[in-house]
């Protein structure tokens, strides 16, 4: 007979066949045998979720050493369980832990061998071990930081996979070279493997912390201050060779040449569409930093929105200052038109013996005495 097993003697007045189908009509294992000829009945109660001890507990059924009972209830210490661990001892908060600390290496693990008895990790190429998913009573104590640890790096979806990772790292830290460890050794190193994890998930948060962000995003704005203040050196050499050509075109023009006045105006022409061809490679250099700028502004919206919000005035002085800079080359280009249009004005004037300028000068004449007669 099984220590945890129970016998009695049914009453003389009850039916005991009847009584014993009964039983077995309940099902559940309770009910192990019955004896007509004393009378006796034996019910299993470890069947029924009754222990004598927690050590009973976890051994009479393997299963509850990583699974919880719906209900259990320990009889050497008058405990009942129904789902309700406010005023349980340490020791059963202890095994309750133990449950929970198997369910968080079944989570972490690679897979399971040997009818899930072990559960096999692979970290990394160096650290490949298992977890014997077995434990003694001796092993059951409460387990520190348990709870805050499956809610911080399992239930959390905040860069999961990160902390999943981060887990696996610091149990393969306190395994070491070991090929194999108990789920009870697991349980006695867990304050160090939580604390290993924690140190680590807090040297990955410091590169995304608001002042590595506010660091990275001023480098990246200055790089583009730059690279827009770029667009416009890049032609200011050019620039200054308008007034100059508009020089030499005047002081070179003459009347009655007409020749030397058409290879004038060529070379400025030659010179206008080279100055526009850079005023639109230019321009298209800053509507680049500016895609730039609105996708690196689009990603840091996805960012929670007080760390957002600290950036929005930095992204709208560069929009204000690329806007300025496209307005910047659209007056860079009209100087160009005009610098063609009045060499081309003169060469046109000088063809006609000037009179396109007496026409001119005469039209002007004209309107202002227009205006001005009463």
């Amino acid at each position: 007979m099984y220590v945890g097993d129970l016998e009695g003697v049914l009453p003389a007045e009850f039916d005991f066949q009847g009584v014993c189908d009964a039983l077995e009509v309940v099902g559940g294992g309770v009910y192990c045998a019955g004896n007509p000829n004393t009378r006796r009945i034996r019910f299993n109660l470890a069947s029924g979720g009754v222990y004598r001890n927690l050590a009973e507990l976890i051994e009479y059924q393997k299963a509850n050493q990583t699974e919880l009972p719906v209900r259990f209830a320990l009889q050497d210490i008058g405990y009942r369980y129904a789902g309700d661990a406010s005023n349980a001892p340490n020791d059963v908060l202890g095994y309750l832990d133990m449950v929970q600390l198997a369910a968080l290496v079944k989570n972490l693990a690679d897979y399971a061998t040997s009818a899930e008895l072990y559960r096999n990790f692979v970290v990394r190429p160096d650290a490949r071990f298992r977890i014997r998913m077995q434990y003694d009573v001796a092993d059951l104590r409460p387990i520190p930081d348990l709870q805050g640890f499956v809610r911080d790096f399992i239930s959390s979806e905040y860069h999961s996979a990160e902390k999943k990772d981060i887990a696996r790292d610091s149990l393969a830290e306190i395994v070491g070279s070991r090929e194999e460890v108990s789920l009870g050794e697991v349980a006695s190193s867990f304050e160090r493997i939580s604390k290993s994890a924690r140190t680590s998930y807090a040297m990955l948060l410091s590169k995304f912390s608001v002042a590595s962000v506010r660091k990275e995003i001023d480098k990246q704005n200055l790089e583009d201050t730059l690279r827009l203040n770029k667009t416009f050196s890049e032609i200011q050499n050019q620039l200054l060779a308008l007034p100059a050509a508009l020089l030499i075109a005047g002081a070179t023009i003459e009347v009655g040449k007409a020749y030397k006045n058409a290879a004038v105006l060529i070379g400025v022409t030659i010179f206008a569409i080279l100055m526009w061809l850079l005023i639109h490679n230019q321009r298209s250099s800053v509507l680049a930093i500016q895609a730039e700028v609105d996708t690196r502004k689009a990603n840091l919206k996805d960012q929670p929105e007080l760390v957002s919000a600290q950036y929005s005035e930095q992204f709208q002085k560069l929009g204000v200052r690329v806007k300025k800079q496209l307005q910047t080359l659209m007056v860079v280009r009209g100087l160009v038109i005009l610098a063609l249009a009045v060499v081309l004005y003169a060469v046109v004037d000088s063809a006609n013996d000037g009179r396109l300028s007496e026409g001119l000068i005469a039209l002007f004449r004209l309107a202002f005495c227009l205006n001005g007669s009463p």
